[in-house]
This record gives C-alpha cells, sequence and structure tokens, in this order.
C-alpha cells in the first residue's frame, strides 16, 4: 500500500513562501529602481552637470526610489506572513522606512566619493572585481540591520524567541545578497541595456532575494514558533 504524500509542515510553509516573496519581491522592486534610475539620474545631471547639488539630488532621488522597492517588497513579504498575527500594513511601512533608511546609508560612499572628484578631472577608477564583492558584502552587513531595525519592531511582539536575532538574520542575508546586486548593476552598466544582459541582471536580482530570503527565512521560522507561543527568553 502506498503511503498518501505528507503535508507540508507549517515552518516548511512560510519558509518556501518567504523565499519566493523574496525573489519575486526583489526582482520587481529592484528591477524596477534599476529602470527608473537609467531613466531620470542622467536627465537630472544633464541639467545639474557637475554640480553638488547633482550629486546630492541624485542621493535624494535613489532614496525615494527605495522607498518604491520597500513597498514592493514589504508587500510581497507581508502577503507570505498572512495568515497570521502580524500586521500587514504595519510591516509594509516598517519595511518602507527600513528600505528609504537602507539607502540613504548605502548611497553615502558613492555620494561621497563623487562630491571628491574634481570636476574636469580623470574620474577615479572603480575597484577590482574581488574588492567590489567584498565592499558589497559589507554594505549588506550594515544595511541589513538597518532595514531589519524598523521591522523587528513590528515583529517582536509575536515571536517566541529574542527579537534581536532578526537583525542577524537581515544582515547575514543582505551580506550575501548584496554582491548579486552589485554584480547586477555592474553588468547594465558595462554593457547597457540589452536583452542578455537585462536577462543576466535580473537573474541576479531574483537570485540575491532568494538567497537573502533564504536566510531570513530560516531565522523566521524559529522566531515566530508555533503559532500563539509566548516569547520564552528575554530580548537581546
Amino acid at each position: 500500500m502506498v503511503d498518501p504524500p505528507r503535508a507540508e509542515s507549517p515552518r516548511g510553509d512560510l519558509l518556501r513562501r518567504w523565499v519566493l516573496a523574496n525573489a519575486l519581491g526583489e526582482l520587481v522592486g529592484l528591477g524596477g529602481v534599476a529602470l527608473l534610475a537609467a531613466a531620470l539620474v542622467p536627465p537630472l545631471q544633464r541639467a545639474l552637470p557637475g554640480t553638488v547639488a547633482a550629486r546630492l539630488a541624485t542621493a535624494l532621488l535613489m532614496m525615494a526610489l527605495g522607498a518604491l522597492e520597500g513597498w514592493v517588497v514589504g508587500s510581497a513579504q507581508a502577503r507570505a506572513l498572512a495568515p497570521g498575527p502580524i500586521d500587514r500594513s504595519a510591516w509594509v511601512r516598517a519595511t518602507v522606512l527600513g528600505a528609504v533608511l537602507a539607502w540613504a546609508v548605502g548611497m553615502v560612499p558613492s555620494t561621497v566619493l563623487a562630491l571628491r572628484h574634481v570636476p574636469g578631472g580623470a574620474a577615479p577608477g572603480g575597484p577590482p572585481p574581488g574588492l567590489r564583492l567584498a565592499l558589497a558584502a559589507g554594505l549588506g552587513l550594515v544595511a541589513g540591520p538597518i532595514l531589519a531595525a524598523v521591522q523587528v519592531r513590528v515583529l517582536r511582539p509575536h515571536v517566541s524567541r529574542p527579537a534581536g536575532w532578526w537583525l542577524v538574520a537581515c544582515a547575514l542575508g543582505w551580506a550575501l545578497g548584496m554582491p548579486c546586486v552589485f554584480a547586477a548593476v555592474h553588468l547594465l552598466v558595462r554593457n547597457g541595456v540589452r536583452p542578455w544582459s537585462l536577462v543576466g541582471a535580473a537573474v541576479a536580482l531574483g537570485g540575491a532575494g532568494a538567497l537573502v530570503g533564504l536566510v531570513e527565512g530560516l531565522f523566521l521560522v524559529r522566531l515566530l514558533g508555533p503559532r500563539g507561543a509566548a516569547r520564552t527568553a528575554p530580548e537581546i
């Protein structure tokens, strides 16, 4: 007699939904940011050529586009969390705010380097690929917890373990995912918007979201624990 297939566990189902939500969310969210930046940044820099205002306006624009990414990803994550006790609207708002803050921090290095560049001089060469990926991982380690710090306020009342572990989850997840994001951007910048480079960038962005989602999801299913469980340890 053939045994009936086992139903997927609640934890496994949440993990699957979370990975898929992050992969699709970052593909659409970061992909949308990349396309809008490609359309909006060049006219902005032509309107304010070589000025401090152009650099600062570009940074502000990218922060605003980061809000779009946060809304897309936060909405996808909120759907993955349902059904459950977490307020979906609060989660989306927290993700939008966290994304803006993370983009603000992420824009600091490139903005400072651009402001230090002497107009009319040779543009500084980029770092070698290995160093670029290492810097991307470092940026993920910093930006991930910034995003998580806002989300953790929504998550804390519903977890059965210290909510501070969510900061660790996002730090590790984005340390793996950010190099994929940098690779996607580098591919588009170096080769232009061509069909094959768009496909490669889409794969890299979706892969970044999946990596982040996998690491975060493994922590998330342990944090939430059995539905309705009370917290059993002090916060960290």
